[in-house]
C-alpha cells in the first residue's frame, strides 16, 4: 500500500509559494496593523551583525506575526503583547489565554540523517506505511519534544488561575507539506506533550502553513489529547491571491490521531 495516495502531487510548491509571498506578507501584516503591536515585535529583532542569528530572530518575528493574524482570525480579542512568561494574552468570550510562540529551526531532513541508521535516510512517505514510520516517527518526536519541552516549563511559572495556556508552534519546512508527514507531526506532538514530568499547559496549536493548522486540547492521560485540523488542502485554483485572508473559514475535524494513515474521526451524532 501507498503511504500518499491522495497526496496533490504540487501541494510542496503551492505552499511554499504562500508562505514565502510577499504579497501575502503584506496583506497580514495590514490585517494586523490595528493591534498596534508590529512595530513592538520588529524592535525585538535588534541590531545584529550574525547572519545566522539574524536569521533566527527574524523567523522568530515571523512566528509572532503569524500567530497575532491567526488569534484574529480564531476570534479573539483585546490582545496584548507581553514578556514575563507568556508571548501574548488575549480573550475568547469569557476565556483568558495566554500564549506561548515558538518557532521550529531544525529541519526535519537534518533530523533524520542525525537520528537514522543509513538505510532508513530518506523523508519520503513513499512506500509501506510501516516503513514510512520507522523512518519518520522518531526523527519527528525529536524536533517537536525540544520546542515542548522548553515552553511547557516556561509556562510553570504561570501562577494567574483562571486561564487557559495555550503554546503556538510555527513552522514552514517543506518537509511538513506531506499528509503523512503532518499526520506523523500530531501524533508526535502529543507524544512530546506526554512524554513531560508536569504537563503546564491546557492547549497547542501547530501552524505549519498558511492553513489553520492543528488544534490539541490537552487531556490528563495521553488518549483523552484530542486534535482538531484544517490544512486547506482543498483550494480554490487563485489561492495565492485570496490565502491568509481574514474570512477564510476555520473549518476543522477531528484528527483519527491512533490511526497509522491520515484519517478523520466521523463525526457522531
Amino acid at each position: 500500500m501507498a503511504a500518499h495516495e491522495n497526496a496533490s502531487s504540487d501541494i510542496e510548491g503551492r505552499f511554499v509559494k504562500a508562505a514565502f509571498s510577499p504579497e501575502a506578507l503584506e496583506r497580514r501584516l495590514q490585517r494586523i496593523e490595528h493591534l498596534g503591536l508590529t512595530s513592538r515585535i520588529l524592535a525585538e529583532v535588534g541590531e545584529i551583525g550574525d547572519p545566522v542569528e539574524l536569521d533566527r530572530r527574524l523567523t522568530d518575528v515571523w512566528a509572532e506575526l503569524r500567530t497575532l493574524d491567526q488569534l484574529l482570525r480564531e476570534g479573539y480579542t483585546d490582545i496584548e503583547k507581553v514578556t514575563t512568561t507568556a508571548d501574548f494574552i488575549a480573550r475568547r468570550d469569557s476565556q483568558k489565554t495566554a500564549f506561548q510562540v515558538t518557532h521550529l529551526h531544525k529541519l526535519l531532513a537534518v533530523e533524520i540523517e542525525r537520528r537514522n541508521p543509513p538505510h532508513l535516510r530518506n523523508e519520503s512517505t513513499v512506500g509501506m506505511v510501516d516503513s514510512v514510520h520507522e523512518r519518520l516517527d522518531s526523527p519527528a518526536g525529536h524536533l517537536f519534544w525540544s520546542r515542548v519541552e522548553e515552553k511547557n516549563g516556561k509556562f510553570a511559572r504561570w501562577t494567574t488561575g483562571g486561564w487557559s495556556r495555550r503554546i503556538v508552534l510555527v513552522t514552514n519546512e517543506v518537509g511538513f507539506q506531506d499528509t503523512l508527514q503532518r499526520h506523523i507531526g500530531c501524533q508526535q506532538i502529543r507524544a512530546s506533550i506526554h512524554d513531560l514530568p508536569v504537563i503546564n499547559i491546557e492547549q497547542f496549536l501547530w501552524l505549519p502553513d498558511d492553513g489553520n493548522g492543528a488544534w490539541f486540547h490537552v487531556g490528563a492521560a495521553i488518549r483523552e489529547t484530542l486534535c482538531w485540523a484544517d490544512w486547506k488542502d482543498a483550494l480554490p485554483s487563485d489561492y495565492l491571491s485570496e490565502v491568509g485572508q481574514s474570512t477564510l473559514p476555520i473549518e476543522r475535524r477531528q484528527v483519527d490521531i491512533d490511526s497509522d494513515i491520515p484519517s478523520w474521526l466521523k463525526e457522531r451524532n
